[in-house]
């Protein structure tokens, strides 16, 4: 266990310190295989050398081999790998990150203690937040967050405006939106089918054929080339199923109210 945790703060604080392998080799007058070999748990730093490593790293001994928590970044990340490393259930990791990701988002703001308070119990929140700061902003929805930071942020040219402005226009119908948020609510609703057919889109979105074709042209959509080969039979499915829980997060809470009949 030790070997495990040794291996992982070296790697990290390597990275955390923008360094290469072959910095940390020549820096410590060893082979670029050894650094790889540490930072695998093949092996471990010869032991006089723990105490200039920790002393390079601005860490003490016991929180290089991993005895005591860190006290920057990467201890926050090591527990939060290793608690959802510790599910067996794959399928509840995104949300574990989800929640962890969430709590983060709140000590942005002061007055979020309910919040705190469900997400660490386990409990789904579907309140809306909106906070915004100096260096960055965070939003909050149904089971989602988008989280910026704008220190370094990029900024965007006209090319990147225009392939914007070609992508919501292709969702500025009502019918498009019918479809993709049909396919999505379909996506999760069935536990073992991940595409399907016209009829059953039609029979969800009340819509009809040529409405429901004419919406594939404006979103990603998948064709089971496979399944249809085998069986003659065409199921269609999202290529890009995000993009459902990035517009809710993005753009209702801009409207500032939630229209729950979206499939009415």
């Amino acid at each position: 266990m030790m070997n495990i945790k040794l291996a992982e703060n070296l790697q990290l604080l390597r990275k955390e310190k923008g360094l290469t392998q072959e910095d940390v080799a020549s820096k410590f007058g060893v082979t670029n295989q050894s650094v790889s070999k540490w930072e695998s748990g093949t092996t471990c730093p010869d032991i006089t050398l723990l105490p200039d490593i920790a002393q390079f790293y601005k860490v003490s001994v016991d929180e290089l081999l991993g005895y005591k928590p860190m006290t920057s970044i990467n201890s926050i990340y090591l527990q939060m790998k290793s608690f959802i490393d510790s599910s067996d259930e794959e399928y509840f990791k995104p949300d574990w990150a989800y929640r962890l990701a969430r709590l983060s988002a709140t000590t942005l703001w002061s007055q979020q203690q309910d919040e705190v308070d469900k997400l660490l119990t386990g409990k789904k929140t579907f309140n809306l937040s909106y906070i915004q700061r100096d260096g960055g902003v965070s939003i909050c929805g149904d089971n989602t967050l988008f989280l910026a930071s704008f220190k370094d942020f990029r900024r965007y040219d006209i090319s990147t405006i225009r392939k914007v402005s070609k992508y919501l226009n292709k969702l500025a119908n009502l019918n498009t939106l019918k479809v993709l948020f049909g396919l999505f609510n379909m996506t999760l609703d069935s536990t073992i089918k991940k595409t399907f057919t016209i009829k059953e889109i039609k029979d969800y979105t009340n819509l009809d054929e040529g409405i429901i074709n004419k919406a594939f042209n404006d979103l990603d959509i998948y064709f089971d080339k496979e399944h249809y080969e085998k069986t003659g039979e065409e199921k269609y499915s999202l290529e890009h199923i995000d993009q459902v829980p990035i517009l809710v997060t993005m753009l209702i809470p801009s409207l500032g109210h939630y229209d729950n009949q979206l499939m009415d």
